[in-house]
């Protein structure tokens, strides 16, 4: 029978995870906080309630709508990790894996000021949940909850949570086995009450906190829940001047324009709103990074804490890096905010927008009885708030959509090297660039990319700027996943090269230094070569020349470091293939995180499993002919489309296998002669040639197209993998579908040392030997 009762669960594990402590409880179930002992990092986990394992229409919405939810990637919606269900008799308990921050809610913050939030401070707060409620309509996601408890803050940044519980609570289980329904009745539009939601009705909640923070009052209060919500039916909700005389007559029309009974008079969506609102209050927001936008609000895990002031609002002067937006002051508080009259929080809930809803034709007072409890302990995603300029990867399918010879728009002037990394920040924005200058430099490209120019414009300044004292060589430069940090390596004082340690740097925050980590094993080896962030944004991998692994917790300080070493039990005493070998490893890391590939020699690529640190050979690659000469560039990177499936350079030809079917889909080559001449470097080593080889590849955000260089020409190629009957070269290999770059790019007998696709497919980067860095426009829709 169904469980009505709680389980004991603290001491015991679900799966990889053990829970350690109870954060909270409610209608739905409990929150507990809990260890993930596979990557040594905390995690908040949501258990529901128990159910019958006979209870498939249950069951199969849990399992949709926890894949919807992990499909919602936003920098200011709350991520899932993971989920799962455990078997107990004849019971089902299925729970919800997040991240996990021991933070609080924009309804504490509101109760705990006696004022109301300065302006500047609630604008920033609406213009980031608009954001989040956006992105979710415009992947047909509706929230249906948008509460100020839903709204968990860190610093200056606001991520909103609890999607991913959808329709859970219109399931016949839920109705006939709890109280518990959906939606806050303070917080709730006229036509969600009725069960008729749509994308304007989230738009309606957040009007309601919106009249709440500017006025310090809910539009719609009662005695009780039904009282509220018949309110919000039948009335209109009164002036906001009533409350607040200051509030200009303009906001003040907009918010009763947001609250209308009817949805299609309301705002078109939730960022014109607030866009509206600014303009009204005369308090636009800044699109550059500021200390509001500091990416480091968000803490992942508890190795990530950082000294931070905790109400860095109230602080104008702080300075930021070079080129960043200086912060702004705020507006002087008004009264108390107060929040929901009944107390009564009903538990969240998302679903797909759909034309088909179903009717109730009363409201009682039975269905809106008390929901989860709010947690002492709260949860975040992760994610980057630089303003609604930079989400163009989110508001846009993945391209290219229209893929054309790249035309080149962008030439950065401000380099005096050879720039062996050109990193793409996640949200598209912005550039990293690190090599032989000795300097890692973050270029905010927003303006001239909009700019519609017929020659390259040029962009000479950098709007972050770190010294590092050594050269930052090949494949030695990442952004976190999240974004809020690079990752590099660096020297050390007391070693030789300068590849000797591993450094981060919050490359958002105000005059943010390198953090170092060492291994203080006496037997590592001091020469990193490789680099790869797990996709959980919480481990780092490391490689070397011998095949070894090393894995890293970021944080800041060196008390916490490598927490797992991998030997390669092959390795040989002496480097056997350095004079004719001088490509860099790289690292992959899976998908579920459960394996790092690893490519770190010709011909094979290997694999490390996470948990047991077993080694096996994934795939021995095709290309056997290359002639002898110094290999110079490894390339591997994972489709950004299918998890299973890879890209590795192999000499002079690419290849792509696919991990589950353990084969090679397909090999791309190059007919044009330029591709396949020898370079010749004067005094290199004792080895002076380079055979004919593939420099740097990269794939394209929709997974169609791959990009690629060769060492011996100024040209970039373009694969077209949709292209199901391509023309072959004479050895069965794909030829590239266009190519560019000859007249119009980089100086003959210059070498591209790298290339990178942009988040949305639009731009590709490249770096050569020439000391520029050019950015393509290769999508013309």
């Amino acid at each position: 029978m169904l469980a009505h009762q709680t389980h004991q669960w603290q001491g015991r594990s679900l799966g990889r995870y053990l829970l350690l402590s109870l954060l909270g409880r409610g209608g739905m179930g409990e929150v507990w906080q809990a260890e993930d002992t596979q990557l040594h990092r905390h995690v908040a986990i949501k258990l529901l309630l128990p159910v019958l394992d006979s209870e498939k229409e249950y069951l199969d919405a849990f399992h949709n709508e926890a894949r919807l939810a992990a499909s919602l990637d936003h920098p200011h919606i709350l991520s899932v990790h993971d989920f799962g269900e455990l078997h107990h008799g004849d019971d089902v308990i299925t729970y919800l894996v997040m991240p996990f921050l021991n933070g609080g809610t924009l309804r504490n913050r509101m109760e705990s000021m006696a004022e109301l939030l300065p302006t500047r401070v609630s604008l920033r707060y609406l213009r980031q949940a608009a954001e989040a409620i956006d992105y979710a309509h415009s992947r047909q996601v509706l929230h249906r909850d948008v509460t100020p408890s839903n709204m968990l803050l860190q610093d200056d940044q606001l991520y909103l949570s609890d999607f991913g519980i959808a329709r859970l609570l219109s399931t016949s289980t839920y109705h006939s086995r709890t109280s518990v329904a959906v939606g806050t009745p303070e917080y709730m539009a006229p036509e969600r009450i009725q069960e008729k939601a749509v994308p304007a009705s989230d738009l309606y909640s957040l009007a309601v906190i919106a009249y709440q923070l500017f006025t310090g009052r809910l539009p719609f209060e009662g005695e009780d829940a039904l009282a509220v919500l018949l309110k919000h039916i039948q009335e209109p909700p009164p002036s906001p001047r009533q409350f607040q005389p200051q509030l200009p007559e303009e906001a003040a029309q907009l918010l009763l324009t947001a609250l209308s009974k009817h949805p299609e008079e309301r705002p078109s969506n939730c960022v014109a709103f607030v866009t509206a609102l600014e303009q009204s209050l005369q308090t636009p927001q800044q699109p550059h990074v500021t200390k509001a936008d500091d990416p480091d609000a968000t803490l992942i895990a508890p190795w990530n804490k950082r000294a931070r002031n905790a109400t860095r609002e109230n602080d104008p002067n702080q300075t930021l890096p070079v080129g960043i937006a200086s912060t702004f002051k705020l507006a002087t508080p008004g009264t108390h905010p107060r929040t929901s009259s009944t107390g009564q929080a009903l538990e969240t809930t998302q679903t797909q927008i759909s034309g088909q809803t179903r009717k109730r034709a009363h409201v009682n007072r039975r269905a809106f009885m008390l929901g989860v409890t709010s947690a002492a302990v709260f949860l975040t995603g992760s994610g980057l708030a630089l303003g609604s300029s930079l989400y163009r990867s989110y508001t846009q399918v993945p391209g290219p959509q229209q893929l054309h010879p790249g035309r080149p728009i962008l030439k950065l002037n401000g380099l005096t090297d050879i720039i062996w990394n050109i990193r793409w920040h996640p949200r598209g924005r912005y550039l990293a660039t690190a090599g032989y200058d000795n300097l890692v430099q973050v270029w905010d490209l927003d303006t001239h990319l909009s700019s519609q120019r017929h020659a390259p414009s040029n962009l000479s300044h950098a709007s972050a700027i770190w010294k590092i004292g050594a050269t930052v060589n090949r494949n030695s430069l990442t952004w976190s996943p999240d974004g809020h940090a690079l990752a590099l390596f660096a020297p050390l004082q007391g070693w030789a090269g300068s590849d000797a340690v591993l450094a981060t740097v919050d490359a958002f925050q105000p005059r943010a230094s390198l953090q170092l980590y060492t291994d203080p094993s006496t037997s590592a080896d001091r020469l990193y070569r490789g680099l790869s962030w797990s996709p959980s944004n919480q481990v780092l991998a490391t490689g070397t020349k011998q095949g070894n692994i090393s894995l890293w917790h970021p944080e800041a300080g060196t008390t916490r470091g490598v927490f797992k070493r991998f030997t390669n039990p092959e390795q040989s005493t002496q480097d056997t293939v350095s004079d004719l070998f001088d490509a860099p490893p790289t690292l992959c890391w899976s998908r579920d995180e459960q394996q790092i590939l690893e490519y770190f020699q010709p011909n094979s690529i290997t694999s490390w499993n996470v948990q047991t640190g077993q080694r096996a050979t994934l795939l021995t690659l095709p290309e056997t002919k290359g002639e002898k000469g110094i290999v110079y560039f490894l390339t591997f990177l994972n489709s950004p489309t299918i998890p299973t499936q890879f890209l590795a350079s192999d000499i002079d030809i690419a290849v792509i296998f696919d991990t589950a079917q353990k084969k090679v889909l397909s090999t791309l080559g190059c007919a044009d002669p330029d591709a396949h001449r020898s370079v010749m470097i004067p005094s290199y080593s004792t080895f002076n040639k380079f055979c004919p080889q593939l420099g740097q590849l990269t794939w394209s955000p929709n997974g169609r197209y791959v990009a690629g260089t060769y060492l011996s020409s100024n040209q970039i190629f373009v694969w077209d993998l949709h292209n199901t009957q391509p023309h072959l070269s004479s050895d069965g290999h794909h030829l590239p579908e266009l190519a560019f770059g000859k007249n119009n790019g980089h100086s003959q007998g210059e070498v591209i040392v790298d290339l990178a696709w942009s988040p949305d497919g639009r731009y590709i980067a490249s770096s050569a030997t020439d000391g520029i860095v050019l950015i393509w426009q290769v999508d013309g829709a």
